[in-house]
């Protein structure tokens, strides 16, 4: 009765692959396609989905200036009439006509 067995089981090894070489094309297309909905709609919806930053975040985001670094930010655009910067001599601005 084994004996029996192997032929019909290469039969149908043979017949699924003949199956799979012939729908091969088909099978890719709907495989690729199925893949490009998916990420699309994951694409979809990482832009639509709004950023609420929570309580802890911001905390984060604060504590990690110490007070120095903020007085040194906020001194730095109390300027209200910079000065242009000095060139060295002999160097040309590309941006004057």
């Amino acid at each position: 009765m084994a004996a029996n067995s192997s032929p019909q089981q290469t039969n149908d090894s043979q017949a699924t692959y003949r199956l799979f070489i012939r729908y091969s094309n088909i099978t890719f297309f709907v495989i690729m396609g199925f893949m490009l909905i998916v990420s699309t709609g994951l694409l979809f919806l990482m832009v639509t989905d709004p950023h609420k930053p929570t309580d802890n975040d911001s905390q984060l985001i604060k504590s990690s200036f110490d007070e120095a670094t903020i007085e040194k930010v906020k001194g730095l655009t109390s300027d209200t009439n910079p000065t242009p910067p000095k060139l060295p001599e002999g160097r040309i601005n590309p941006f004057v006509e």
